[in-house]
């Protein structure tokens, strides 16, 4: 069942275990959630002292860690606290991992000596022949583990280097932000995770994971079951962005603008629906014919958006129902029909992209 603590934000290190009366929370593969969670601070029994009060809910130094048993499924950095005295609860508001801190440091420090930044003169950051997974590592070893010490240092594992095709060089002069330079190797289509977990201390730390894909093992539901978790299933299926059709536009102008595009790809018959995409940046006609495949593989059929919430109940020997501790951000959901009014019989399958949660045993996965 649930349970939640208080860690420090810098060391991971548990502060406390702690009872909220009332709470919520969403985790998204690459960050991006966040939560609140309610303290009674006068309940009986479990009374907690103004300092201790404090300490708990200080804005960015502390963050909530909430457990289904000992597994994480979500963590989030403290931003905000409201009390209030008439009722003596306490509100606090968190963010999920460390993506929001990654966002407000650059690759060296503002110093006392200094008008500009105590590591100004070696600022910059150069990354040569790396993997991706080599190349954030660099970016979190300057930005987050390690090479600065002290109040820059965060609860991560890095992830593993390795030589591969990407190259940067990050001026100093350009300020760049950590979370920015995330962001640059995931625009070449990788994706970056936290994942946060205790270790056997107790401790709060986040496994870095990069791929291109990234994926979490595999889970399936029968959902046309007498007994299932599945409960709320709608499924939406949109033509709005449908294509038949894509030209893509390179550089150029008049007749001598550069063209490409792509059609007659197999998929549902439908009245024409062409469209024009602009990449006035492009000046080889075979890439712009593969950007126009890829765009039209993207559209050429209708979306499907699965809704559905996922309960995690005890069948009478109290065995659960739903392993809860598998719900993580890129694990594949095999959604199993047979005999549905509208649904398709066969397997359906899913990408779990986000979870979120309450107090109770309802869970409300997103996925792709």
């Amino acid at each position: 069942m649930w349970s939640f603590s208080i860690h420090t934000t810098i060391s991971g290190t548990k502060l406390l275990d702690v009872q909220p009366s009332a709470g919520s929370w969403r985790r998204a593969l690459g960050g991006g959630g966040s939560g609140q969670h309610t303290l009674q601070l006068r309940a009986v029994g479990e009374e907690i002292s103004p300092a201790t009060a404090r300490q708990l809910s200080e804005p960015n130094q502390a963050s909530l860690v909430v457990c289904w048993g000992d597994v994480v499924l979500y963590a989030g950095a403290i931003i905000k606290a409201d009390y209030k005295r008439s009722t003596g609860a306490l509100t606090v508001r968190h963010n999920e991992g460390l993506r929001e801190i990654l966002r407000n440091r650059s690759t060296f420090g503002v110093g006392a000596e200094s008008g500009i930044g105590a590591g100004y003169a070696g600022g910059d950051l150069v990354v040569s022949g790396r993997s991706a997974s080599g190349a954030v590592r660099a970016i979190l070893h300057r930005g987050a583990g390690g090479y600065w010490g002290g109040t820059w240092d965060l609860p991560i594992d890095l992830p593993a280097d390795g030589a591969g095709p990407i190259s940067f060089t990050w001026r100093r002069w350009d300020f760049h932000m950590i979370d920015d330079l995330l962001g640059q190797i995931e625009d070449l289509g990788y994706e970056i995770d936290f994942r946060p977990y205790l270790t056997a201390a107790g401790a709060l730390r986040y496994q870095t994971v990069v791929a291109s894909k990234i994926t979490a093992g595999l889970l399936e539901f029968a959902v046309t079951a007498e007994r299932t978790p599945v409960t709320e299933l709608s499924v939406s299926r949109d033509g709005s962005k449908q294509l038949s059709g894509v030209f893509t536009l390179g550089k150029g102008s008049e007749d001598k603008m550069l063209k490409g595009g792509a059609g007659f790809m197999d998929g549902p018959v439908i009245p024409v629906r062409d469209a024009v995409v602009s990449m006035k940046d492009v000046a080889n006609v075979s890439r712009l014919n593969e950007m126009a495949t890829a765009e039209l593989t993207q559209r050429r059929h209708p979306s499907e958006q699965w809704d559905f919430s996922l309960v995690a109940e005890v069948d009478e020997d109290g065995v659960e129902q739903l392993d809860v501790a598998a719900l993580i951000p890129g694990a594949t959901m095999r959604m199993l029909s047979s005999g549905d009014e509208y649904i398709t019989d066969g397997v359906h399958p899913l990408r779990l992209v986000g979870i979120s949660g309450d107090m109770s045993r309802t869970l409300k996965p997103e996925v792709q």
